[in-house]
């Protein structure tokens, strides 16, 4: 069905300014769809014309994506939505925030929006929605009201440079001799790469930090150098394409991601994936459960429990094989397989309700 449809990936303006997950993520989803012979390309706002385009693939509710599903709804051009919905949302949390949209809306004579109000917007525009994990589904179907029917669960997908990442190539460029706990993240509150250095302080391994780091956050890193002196060194960013970046997670000894919160953080899989065991936030939205041999989880704010999970995986590392074969069926490949099939029940159903466009 999806032979000479035009395929639009978008997301909010400021996605590409700093390189985090979901614009890898983007960037992943497009090279594995061209692999498979899809016209897709990235959405210039600028020049582009949604009507020009058969989908739009649309990534993340917020910062006033809804305009891009309502501009299609009004075009007649199908949307898929990634939702990228961070957790934890609770129930409670869901409530207050509608009643606080309802609040508002009357208060302004319907003249003022909300957060709630715009993710529900772009929700309910949506023909299908794709989620990463049963977290996030639920959250959705909880506190927007979203049809379970529409919801379909795709991971996300771990290129094949992190499978054959060769450690060796990231020693050659690495002049430290300790262990290597690894941490890729943009450098923020949010990421907590602080509670990573406090966790480090005291162990004898170096904390290596990928990620981008703008000048609002100098305060921060200068927190986090003087955590543990000597041992926190930042790498700045690499494409995911680089050898020497999916070396470093081969290199490490363990990964480490004890965010404030985390849908399913690719950095975990690609760790993963280059047999190099990982320490994940516990407020993540993951639809399997890892091996405990070489996969751990700890509260963003217990730094004892984080020390001395990586502490057991320095002194005792996993098989490496164990590691990737956690994931080995979430090459990007197959997960390129499972959004073409989203793609074509998106296409179909408009298809089947929508009056042709001109």
């Amino acid at each position: 069905m999806l032979s000479g449809k035009r395929i639009a990936l978008l997301c909010y303006p400021m996605i590409f300014q700093f390189r985090g997950g979901v614009a890898n993520k983007i960037d992943s989803t497009l090279a594995a769809l061209r692999a498979k012979g899809v016209d897709a390309r990235l959405f210039d706002s600028n020049h582009d014309l949604i009507k020009n385009f058969d989908l739009v693939h649309l990534f993340c509710t917020g910062s006033g994506n809804h305009r891009v599903v309502e501009a299609a709804n009004d075009l007649g051009v199908p949307v898929v939505l990634s939702s990228v919905f961070s957790l934890p949302y609770s129930r409670y949390e869901g409530r207050r925030d509608r009643w606080l949209h309802r609040i508002v809306m009357r208060l302004s004579d319907y003249s003022l929006n909300t957060t709630w109000g715009q993710v529900n917007r772009a929700l309910r525009g949506a023909e299908r929605i794709i989620v990463l994990g049963p977290g996030e589904a639920k959250a959705l179907c909880e506190n927007f009201d979203v049809e379970a029917a529409r919801l379909r669960t795709i991971p996300n997908g771990v290129g094949e440079g992190f499978f054959a990442a060769d450690a060796n190539t990231f020693a050659a460029g690495w002049p430290g001799k300790r262990p290597v706990v690894l941490m890729a993240a943009k450098i923020s509150p949010d990421k907590n790469q602080l509670a990573a250095a406090q966790a480090v302080s005291t162990l004898d391994a170096d904390l290596v930090l990928f990620g981008s780091l703008g000048t609002t956050q100098a305060n921060y890193f200068q927190a986090c150098q003087a955590a543990a002196p000597g041992k926190v060194h930042h790498l700045g960013t690499r494409p995911l394409s680089d050898p020497f970046y999916a070396a470093a997670f081969a290199a490490a000894a363990v990964t480490v991601l004890p965010s404030r919160t985390e849908v399913t953080p690719n950095a975990i899989l690609e760790s993963l994936a280059a047999g190099t065991p990982a320490v994940c936030t516990v407020h993540n939205g993951w639809d399997r459960s890892f091996p405990a041999a070489c996969y751990r989880e700890v509260a963003p704010d217990d730094v004892a429990s984080l020390r001395r999970h990586i502490a057991e995986f320095i002194a005792q590392p996993p098989d490496p094989n164990l590691c990737r074969a956690a994931v080995t069926e979430l090459r990007w490949a197959t997960v390129a397989d499972a959004v073409i099939g989203v793609y074509e029940e998106a296409l179909g159903l408009r298809a089947k309700t929508a009056p042709a466009r001109t």
